[in-house]
């Protein structure tokens, strides 16, 4: 902390001079000023510049010298100035435009004084210098009197002290704005890599569904050309009678074995076919592709006929001999999401190989509402509770839904083209065993 000077004559008739713009006449050649608390008094020779300079207070040296065009009016920068005024334009004494009078301050600066303590204790110091090196001076003069020196020692610490604690709470400013820095960049990286590690799996489970999907349609194609070309041929046979029935005509068995061999051939692929769905559904790879028709007729439906709010996809499985389930979806929302989304929600199914599979079922489901264009499905997932009653064995009819209410705001469904045609896709995809 640098201290600050006084006027440099008679305190009441310095300040007077300020207001009238005058230099008081046989003015002392003394300054007033302070330094750690302790208030000196040091003499300059005659005719001085400092004495020529309007200075109201006892608390520090002068630095800047500022004049205006009136009467060579000089004026302490901290005294006649504000302090948040960052440069003087106009006079506060004379209102006439001002500048810095650098030369006046070298003199100031550069004029040869003596030990402050001589003047203030009487001491006999022999110090002698420019007035800019006093302050540096007193903090080593060894004539200053002890009480004023503990005075000055404990002014000291305490700046020192108050220095310290801005110092630690900028210091502390800057560590915390540091650390946000710091974890904002770990953040916005680790959503990065979390984008780039989803945009990887759903990737990989689409080319998975559509090599799943093409594997199932080559295999369903197979047995349609088996069952349209079998591999076995029907021979014609003679129809035979009970021993009571009369005998046919010669031409009667020629005539009766094609008319017998078409229902037969139509019973059995009849047959094969029937027990070929059966055991083999339509979706056994744990994904279900849904395409539902005709929506926004179902929507309306679904808001005023409360026997239509949901609809329901045919039943796919896990694996074959694996876990049985269906999707039901709320055009119009269910719950917490009933007039403002789209509901969609996940059923166990009871099927033929509960007995063989581990419960209660733990697998995880993800739900999507395709873009027709392929630009930003909706996707939620969940991994089941396995405390719920929905997830436990299925005793003779399907378990209570399980899913998400708040699917899909039906506001968003025009944002991309989740609808074309007046028809979506739902896309379920159940974790593999």
């Amino acid at each position: 902390m640098k201290p600050k000077q006084s006027p440099p004559a008679d305190t009441s008739r310095v300040i007077a001079a300020r207001h009238t713009g005058s230099i008081p006449k046989g003015s002392s050649n003394k300054v007033f000023f302070t330094h750690h608390s302790v208030e000196f008094v040091m003499g300059t020779a005659k005719h001085n510049e400092i004495a020529k300079v309007h200075c109201n207070g006892k608390e520090h040296l002068i630095e800047e010298v500022w004049q205006c065009s009136h009467q060579g009016h000089l004026m302490c920068r901290k005294c006649c100035f504000p302090s948040n005024l960052i440069i003087p334009e106009v006079c506060p004494d004379h209102n006439t435009p001002v500048f810095l009078d650098k030369s006046t301050g070298r003199s100031v600066r550069c004029q040869q004084v003596t030990c402050p303590a001589n003047k203030t204790f009487n001491a006999t110091c022999s110090w002698s210098g420019p007035y800019n090196e006093v302050i540096g001076h007193l903090d080593d003069c060894t004539f200053i009197p002890g009480f004023a020196r503990v005075t000055m020692y404990k002014a000291a610490l305490k700046a020192a002290e108050q220095r310290a604690e801005q110092r630690a709470e900028q210091m502390a400013e800057q560590m915390a704005e540091q650390k946000y820095e710091e974890f904002k960049q770990e953040t916005v990286h680790r959503i990065h890599r979390i984008q780039q590690e989803t945009d990887q799996k759903y990737k990989a489970m689409v080319q998975y569904s559509k090599q799943m999907n093409s594997d199932l349609t080559q295999k369903y194609n197979e047995l349609v050309n088996l069952l349209k070309n079998p591999p076995w041929q029907l021979t014609e046979q003679p129809l035979t009678t009970p021993p009571s029935a009369a005998a046919p005509s010669a031409a009667a068995p020629s005539a009766a074995a094609p008319l017998a061999a078409a229902p037969l051939a139509a019973a059995l692929t009849a047959s094969a076919a029937t027990t070929i769905e059966e055991e083999i559904p339509p979706f056994y790879n744990g994904e279900l592709t849904w395409r539902i028709t005709d929506f926004s007729l179902k929507l309306e439906r679904a808001k005023t006929d409360t026997k239509h709010r949901y609809l329901e996809s045919c039943p796919f499985y896990t694996s074959v001999g694996g876990y049985k389930m269906r999707v039901k979806l709320y055009p119009n929302g269910d719950g917490p999401g009933k007039g403002t989304h789209i509901s969609i929600f996940f059923q166990i199914m009871d099927g033929v190989y509960d007995a063989l599979l581990d419960w209660p079922f733990i697998n995880k489901v993800t739900f999507m509402l395709l873009d027709h264009d392929r630009r930003e499905h909706v996707y939620d997932a969940f991994r089941p509770d396995p405390k719920s009653c929905s997830f436990q064995r299925p005793w003779l009819k399907p378990n209570l839904p399980s899913g998400c209410p708040l699917f899909m705001p039906l506001g968003n469904l025009k944002n991309h083209a989740y609808i074309r045609d007046d028809a979506l896709f739902v896309k379920v995809i159940v974790e593999q065993n």
